[in-house]
């Protein structure tokens, strides 16, 4: 649900009791700005990563008759999406768009519809059809459109260093386009592109801070913010090896190691163990402060992506269930 005022205005008290009034045990407000909601409401301290805010839009959840009810109160816009809580879920699947093409009749989007891994593809709206831009057991993830819609981006996370990929409409060929290695992600909103076809992304890598690069349409990168100090800038520091390891059952296992410069091969350095949280999620090669810090100080870290991790696969971030 979203009021007619900028979605970035706080909610009134008068929105507050109405909310109130109307919502039953049908339907209840969901979401990391309900959480807010009621913690305000309550005068219960707040999450800490709830910092801003309760805006003038929420999700909703529960009888779809009762939102446009509350929805129409509240004189908001509503929407119901077609998929409503009557409608069977599978929990197997898993789709998803991220952009529309500047002729309106096609869609970018991914799905872990091939065998659990993600995998990008063009979706016709007139026709349903799909026509598959990857078959990876890897974990692929569609991007955009550039503004003349001829090229599409997607990523691949392989193993956790993540490489950008700009394929042609018409002929479904890669265009290669002068991206360092590692951990890469477009930014920008609501594109990435400007309108002269130039491309933002960021870059980082276990010796490379975050920074933004600009890819020109001619296909090189220039980096166009110097965050990390002149000292870590022009230090050399020891960068992670991705290495693998069969586990107890003969899964394998990936992992970025860091070792020290000059190290002895006398089985005599400490070791480090940097398991990820989650309990799902991935380690990438990104720019590590902590583990920096350590390495300098003589540790060994290995930081390993064991059973239950995601960028392997459904079946592989299941393995703990």
């Amino acid at each position: 649900m979203r009021s007619e005022r900028d979605i970035e205005a706080p909610l009134t008290p008068e929105d507050v009791q109405k909310i109130l009034s109307i919502c039953s045990p049908r339907g209840l407000l969901v979401g990391g700005q309900a959480l807010a909601f009621w913690a305000d409401h309550l005068r219960v301290e707040r999450p800490a990563n709830l910092v801003s805010g309760v805006t003038a839009d929420a999700d909703f959840i529960g009888d779809s008759l009762l939102a446009k009810d509350l929805g129409k109160r509240l004189g908001w816009q509503t929407w119901i999406p077609a998929l409503d809580d009557s409608t069977p879920q599978t929990g197997k699947v898993v789709s998803g768009a991220s952009s529309l093409a500047p002729c309106g009749k096609t869609l970018l989007i991914g799905s872990n519809e091939k065998a659990g891994y993600g995998n990008v593809a063009l979706l016709d709206l007139a026709s349903l059809r799909k026509t598959w831009i990857t078959d990876t057991q890897w974990d692929a993830e569609p991007g955009s459109f550039s503004p003349s819609g001829d090229l599409f981006t997607w990523s691949l996370n392989a193993d956790g260093r993540t490489s950008i990929h700009f394929t042609d409409i018409k002929t479904g060929k890669e265009v290669p386009r002068a991206i360092p290695e590692g951990l890469n992600s477009e930014n920008g909103n609501p594109t990435p592109f400007a309108p002269d076809g130039r491309y933002l992304f960021d870059h980082q890598d276990s010796t490379h801070a975050s920074n933004f690069y600009v890819l020109s349409p001619s296909g090189t990168s220039t980096q166009i913010t110097h965050v990390e100090s002149p000292g870590l800038r022009n230090a050399v520091l020891p960068p992670s090896q991705l290495v693998h390891y069969a586990s107890f059952d003969g899964k394998i296992i990936s992992a970025f190691l860091a070792m020290p410069f000059n190290l002895k091969r006398d089985a005599g350095n400490p070791l480090i163990v940097l398991p990820h949280g989650g309990p799902t999620g991935q380690v990438v090669d990104s720019f590590s402060p902590r583990i920096i810090a350590l390495v300098s100080r003589g540790y060994t870290v290995i930081a390993p992506n064991v059973r239950g991790s995601t960028g392997y696969g459904v079946a592989f971030e299941k393995a703990n269930y």
